[in-house]
């Protein structure tokens, strides 16, 4: 059975913002802000006829349906969606833009944010149907730390030549990007059975135990990203789990493209070229991980529990010439 929350609040977002700007040197604007936004009544869905934890580990109901040990006996499960998803961000933001002078332009921008919520998406289900703040989280899209630094330099030399050295050396820019960002959070699973007697689902995730006071952060190596030590196999199924949701970071980005650029006349102003050579991760540094919730296996009873399964493009070199007219 599928239902709706017959309340049916209406979706809300509240949104601040504080900045203050100031221009340096006449040419260098610095803005330091705080953003701000929560977020009420957002669809969640949950199972209304979920069994208490502890039904199917009872010895007395081993050989009953376990449908006819639910809330509602014999139609097994209700998925409704309920109006009582909320969700949090606040973030520090800090930018520095220069304007074009003397053939250089730049801007680097930093974010420090943290964001909350009950579900990433509208098809998430909450763990505990009795308890749903259970699955208050950091975010699945989170990235604590953003850092971008992109720039422009017209190489000063030969810039308005008329002869034809001049043209072959002048015209030439060269450009950049540089990103350090966070990698996405991700939540270490159980993978066994939550409620035992076979019963391998319960709507939501279902996440593993921690053992008290371990740190469970490890030396981030690719064949142990975290301390696995940390995530007992539960042999008896008796808890929904004591890891916060999403408690792993997973791996980060750092990357440095690099582009070579030059300008110049075909014939007149009537028609110009462009080419361009563009190197993409230049350093082929590796980062690893493929995006939200992916690139790092967190099931305690996978062989590969761990691991760092995924990477994403290494160095990408292209060249490009285009005519203007």
């Amino acid at each position: 059975m599928t239902g709706s929350d017959l309340k049916n609040d209406v979706p809300v977002v509240y949104s601040w913002n504080f900045t203050l700007e100031h221009m340096f040197f006449n040419n260098t604007l610095v803005s330091v802000g705080y953003v701000g936004n929560r977020g009420k009544h957002f669809p969640i869905n949950a199972d209304l006829n979920q069994p208490a934890i502890g039904t199917f580990t009872n010895p007395a109901n081993a050989n009953i349906n376990q449908d006819l040990l639910r809330p509602y006996p014999g139609i097994g499960g209700a998925t409704t969606t309920l109006q009582e998803g909320n969700s949090k961000y606040d973030a520090l933001q800090v930018s520095v833009q220069k304007r074009l002078a003397k053939g250089l332009q730049y801007n680097v921008a930093y974010t420090y944010s943290k964001a909350f919520d009950m579900a990433d998406s509208i098809y998430a289900v909450v763990t505990d149907t009795y308890n749903p703040k259970y699955n208050w989280q950091l975010a699945g899209f989170n990235q604590t730390h953003n850092l971008i630094f992109t720039w422009i330099y017209e190489l000063p030399f030969e810039r308005h030549a008329t002869t034809w050295y001049g043209k072959a050396v002048g015209g030439w820019m060269i450009s950049g990007d540089a990103a350090f960002i966070s990698g996405f959070p991700t939540s270490v699973l159980s993978g066994g059975e939550p409620l035992g007697n076979g019963v391998t689902s319960i709507g939501g995730n279902e996440y593993a135990a921690v053992n008290a006071g371990c740190n469970y952060r490890g030396n981030r190596s690719i064949s142990q990203f975290f301390n696995t030590a940390c995530f007992p196999i539960q042999q008896v199924p008796t808890l929904y789990g004591t890891v916060a949701p999403n408690a792993i970071e997973g791996p980060g980005i750092d990357n440095l493209d690099f582009a070579l650029l030059k300008n110049g006349p075909v014939w007149g102003e009537r028609v110009k070229y462009q080419f361009r050579a563009e190197f993409f991760n230049i350093l082929n540094h590796p980062s690893f991980g493929c995006g939200t919730g992916c690139g790092l296996d967190t099931t305690v009873t996978d062989s590969t529990f761990g691991t760092v399964t995924a990477a994403h493009d290494p160095r990408e070199i292209q060249f490009a010439l285009k005519l203007t007219f």
